[in-house]
């Protein structure tokens, strides 16, 4: 199913009363479980790598540097911060991941019982050719050597939600689920993240938790008065954003570098 799952539970928040429970969360940490095609540098910990490094700045790789917990109490359907993903989009050689495993660990207190819930994110890689055939654009459509493509044709990134390996938990006797409600760059927030060569690229992934039978069907269960996660591919502005920052940290590399 290529719908993003995150994207579906954006309408899926449930409508609930002022007395309704809420959840307190205590502590966020993560993990990278797995790859595809398999890699082992970094596995178990919150930093991978890959590809045999064709520049000075190393492999390429995704680091998750995961969020303090908030502190106020959560009502189904309030986004809140999972932490910051960065790509370090840098040329390599040979194999790349085209796709890796996140697991979010959540610690909730719900009343005065205290659970951990575990969230599977899989994120999908797209390596594209640094340099497009002649007289083509780059994967993402637009020309080589500007914006996003300004050092390279820029990488894709997309994510979502693993429902069957992720863990739900009770609210009286209704089953919620944590979501992906996507990456954001400044105030943009988008599901496909385009990342400059040569740059570290961050966002920050948010998510909310919502009930399991709306992620299951797709069914809407109230707005919960959060816009849902846009399908396309990064807006015209979130695409000069990105630009715009990974051009900073490029020429600070480039700085650091002479």
């Amino acid at each position: 199913m290529k719908k993003i799952l995150g994207t579906a539970a954006a309408i899926c928040f449930m409508a609930f009363s002022a007395d309704a429970a809420v959840v307190k969360l205590t502590g966020i940490s993560a993990q990278w479980t797995t790859t595809n095609p398999l890699i082992t540098d970094g596995l178990g910990t919150n930093s991978i790598k890959w590809g045999d490094p064709a520049t000075a700045a190393g492999k390429s790789g995704y680091d998750f540097n995961a969020a303090a917990a908030p502190s106020n109490d959560i009502a189904p359907g309030s986004r809140f911060a999972l932490g910051d993903f960065v790509h370090q989009n840098n040329p390599i050689f040979g194999q790349s991941i085209s796709q890796a495993t996140l697991v979010v660990a959540i610690k909730l207190m719900i009343g005065a019982t205290e659970q951990l819930v575990n969230t599977s994110y899989v994120f999908s890689h797209w390596e594209t050719p640094n340099i497009p055939a002649t007289g083509a654009n780059c994967a993402n459509g637009a020309a080589y050597g500007t914006g996003v493509n300004s050092a390279g044709c820029a990488d894709r990134v997309t994510a979502l939600v693993n429902l069957g390996s992720s863990s739900s938990f009770l609210i009286g006797t209704d089953e919620y689920v944590f979501t992906f409600e996507g990456f954001k760059v400044g105030t943009e927030t988008f599901n496909q993240f385009w990342t400059i060569e040569q740059a570290d690229n961050m966002a920050s992934l948010s998510g909310s938790y919502v009930l399991k039978s709306c992620v299951v069907s797709g069914i809407g269960c109230g707005t919960g008065g959060v816009d849902p996660v846009s399908e396309v591919p990064v807006p015209a502005a979130g695409l000069m954003l990105v630009a715009g920052i990974g051009g900073l940290i490029a020429a600070k590399r480039r700085r650091r570098a002479a």
